[in-house]
C-alpha cells in the first residue's frame, strides 16, 4: 500500500524496507499519540476488519481482510509493520501506529529514499477522518525524522487528486518541489505524484523532486 493520505493507485512497495532505531515510548503533541506497533493493536484493528466499511480507502498497508477471519488478518498486519524495524524488513516498510485516546486509529509509513531523505506515507481509519488526526501525526513523525542524524528530508508524495492530503502537506509545513512520475506495482500503470518536502535546519537537501 501506499497511503499518503491518498490511499491511491501506487498500492505497494516495489521493494523490502527497514529502518533502525524506532521512536522510544509515544511521540504526543497532547491529542494524537504515534508509536511503534503493539500486538494489541490488532485487537482494534480486528474490529475495523470486520467491516469492510471501515477498510475503505486502503488505509491498512496490505489491503483489505484476507484471512479467513479478521482477528489473524489483524494479527499478521501488526507483525507486518513491527517487521519494518529490523532486517531483512517488510514490504510495507518501518511503520508507526497513530493512537487517540489509546485506540488505533491510523498508521505511518517510513520508506527510506536515499541520500538522508525518508518517504512519510499515512492512513486514517474512516470514523477518524476529517478531525485534523493526520496533519497531527505527519507533524509528530516529521519533528522526530529531522531531528534524527540519518534523516535531513522528509517527502509527501500525493495525488494531484487528493485533495485532502494535499490541504495535509500544506498545514504541516510541506513545500511543493516538483511532480513525480511513478507506476502501480504489479500492473505498471503509469500515474503522477506531487512531492512536497521538509528539509532539516541548516540542511543542503535539495528541495526539487
Amino acid at each position: 500500500m501506499r497511503a499518503t493520505g491518498r490511499m491511491g493507485k501506487r498500492t505497494v512497495r516495489a521493494t523490502v524496507s527497514w529502518m533502525a532505531d524506532p521512536p522510544v515510548g509515544v511521540l504526543s503533541d497532547g491529542v494524537v499519540g504515534v508509536r511503534v506497533p503493539i500486538l494489541s493493536d490488532a485487537d482494534d484493528l480486528a474490529v475495523y476488519g470486520s467491516d469492510e466499511a471501515l477498510l475503505d480507502g486502503v488505509w491498512v498497508s496490505g489491503g483489505g481482510v484476507s484471512w479467513p477471519d479478521s482477528r489473524a488478518w489483524a494479527f499478521d498486519r501488526v507483525e507486518d509493520a513491527l517487521a519494518g524495524w529490523s532486517p531483512p524488513g517488510s514490504l510495507s516498510g518501518a511503520s508507526l501506529s497513530v493512537v487517540l485516546e489509546g485506540r488505533l486509529v491510523g498508521f505511518l509509513y517510513l520508506g527510506s529514499r536515499g541520500d538522508a531523505s525518508v518517504e512519510l506515507s499515512y492512513g486514517i481509519a474512516p470514523p477518524f477522518r476529517g478531525r485534523g488526526i493526520a496533519t497531527r501525526a505527519v507533524l509528530l513523525a516529521t519533528k522526530w525524522l529531522l531531528g534524527r542524524d540519518d534523516c535531513s528530508r522528509v517527502e509527501l508524495r500525493i495525488s494531484a487528486h487528493n485533495v485532502a492530503s494535499l490541504r495535509v502537506a500544506e498545514k504541516a509545513g510541506f513545500v511543493y518541489s516538483g511532480e513525480q512520475s511513478c507506476v502501480v506495482a504489479g500492473t505498471q500503470e503509469p500515474f503522477i505524484d506531487r512531492v512536497f518536502v521538509r528539509v532539516a535546519v541548516g540542511s543542503r537537501s535539495h528541495a526539487t523532486a
